[in-house]
């Protein structure tokens, strides 16, 4: 297992570097309002690709293992074309989509639910060396892209990430597709399939996704300019960069609990995980503070300059996600999402409820208290829940004795 966490790490780190880079370019020579764009796009996309992964999103871990990959693979991609066909649609006519850039949104909408797909097929299957392949794959032919369209062709549009963006995840969405059908259909021995409990556990899913998202962005459509958004949202993806070791963790405890291939109990390997996660997220932030002011204008440029300040305020609630966030991916892998979506309703009432006044009074430092507050209110009613549907103690979070001794059972790698 410990061979596979550091490999996890690996890739996870390496991806974080690549996307501090294409942050970089994109803010430096796209400029802020262009961010702003950027972001909004994003983040319509992150809302269609949800809808869709109610049947195709990682809460599908949880059945690969017990159905016919075969039928839930054909079922996905009927799945995928009438809920993004609809989806894209309802954005077109709500104006939600950049003007010339409609089919090609509708497009990449569908080659990024697709080859997130086949990554949740094969991190099921335990295809971990493909899996952070692909991880790496897509954002480096991004980077490539982005580098290509504003150093070479001198193109500093937002043509300049979108075509890039689609290029990266068509390459990988066809590497993909070739590996689960030359491995992971050859391995099928299921013939049972069930579409309902895949659907229902996924609506969970998906809700808590939907939930979590505008807990910490909805401020994105409630700042008043692009350029706040533009800061806000950059400020906000350099801080969640924190967050590598809990992503690193994820797929490894997602899949073990899963399939049970742990010699450690599920609960047991969350715990160890999340107070990983969270002394390494402290740790982070301690060192992003020491960073000088001045390198985050030379870098980003001069619009950024208060990023650094905004991120240290939104700070604490990231380090707190990195402990909720990991519990999250325990619920996912023994297939309960209403605990969830559960406790993420908290959160995102209150962004719901603070936020509009927060923003309207302090701007993107509102914004910042409402997101803090929110994932401070996650992380209370998630670890309640989490000890109690294990029925374990709150003492439970302080037996460091036992968390080393499990720490050496995954070191050997058991």
């Amino acid at each position: 297992m410990l061979r596979n966490i550091i490999q996890s790490f690996l890739t996870k780190g390496s991806v974080a570097i690549i996307n501090f880079l294409i942050l970089i370019l994109s803010a430096k020579y796209l400029g802020i309002s262009t961010r702003g764009e950027i972001s909004l796009i994003i983040l319509n996309l992150s809302i269609i690709q949800m809808i869709n992964e109610i049947y195709t999103g990682y809460s599908l871990v949880h059945f690969v293992s017990k159905f016919d990959v075969k039928k839930i693979y054909a079922n996905g991609l009927i799945f995928t074309l009438l809920v993004s066909g609809i989806t894209n649609l309802i954005l077109y006519l709500l104006n939600q989509t950049p003007e010339g850039f409609g089919m090609l949104l509708f497009f990449l909408a569908i080659i990024i639910i697709l080859n997130t797909f086949n990554c949740v097929l094969i991190l099921s299957k335990e295809f971990y060396k493909m899996y952070n392949f692909l991880s790496v794959l897509q954002p480096t032919i991004l980077l490539a892209g982005i580098l290509y369209a504003t150093l070479i062709l001198h193109n500093y549009t937002l043509a300049a990430y979108l075509w890039p963006m689609i290029i990266s995840f068509a390459v990988s969405f066809s590497i993909s597709t070739l590996f689960i059908f030359k491995y992971v259909f050859a391995k099928n021995v299921k013939t049972e399939f069930d579409y309902l409990p895949i659907i229902k556990n996924g609506l969970f899913c998906q809700l808590a996704v939907l939930m979590y998202i505008l807990s910490g962005k909805l401020s994105y459509y409630l700042l008043e300019t692009k350029p706040d958004v533009g800061l806000y949202a950059t400020s906000m993806t350099l801080i969640e960069s924190v967050l590598i070791i809990t992503n690193s963790f994820a797929p490894i405890l997602l899949s073990k609990v899963a399939n049970q291939s742990a010699s450690i109990s599920g609960a047991r390997l969350t715990l160890v995980f999340a107070k990983l996660c969270l002394a390494f997220s402290i740790l982070a932030i301690t060192l992003i503070y020491f960073i000088p002011q001045s390198l985050f204008s030379y870098v980003l440029g001069d619009s950024f300059s208060a990023s650094k300040n905004l991120m240290l305020l939104i700070s604490p609630g990231i380090a707190l996600l990195s402990f909720s966030g990991t519990l999250s991916n325990f619920f996912s892998g023994v297939g309960n999402l209403k605990m969830v979506s559960f406790y993420n309703f908290f959160g995102f009432v209150v962004t719901i409820a603070l936020s509009p006044f927060l923003i309207k009074s302090f701007g993107i430092t509102g914004a910042a208290i409402s997101t803090n507050i929110a994932y401070l209110v996650t992380f209370i009613v998630s670890l309640f829940v989490f000890l109690k549907f294990n029925k374990l103690s709150f003492l439970s979070l302080f037996k460091f004795k036992e968390d080393i001794k499990d720490l050496k059972q995954i070191i050997s790698g058991n």
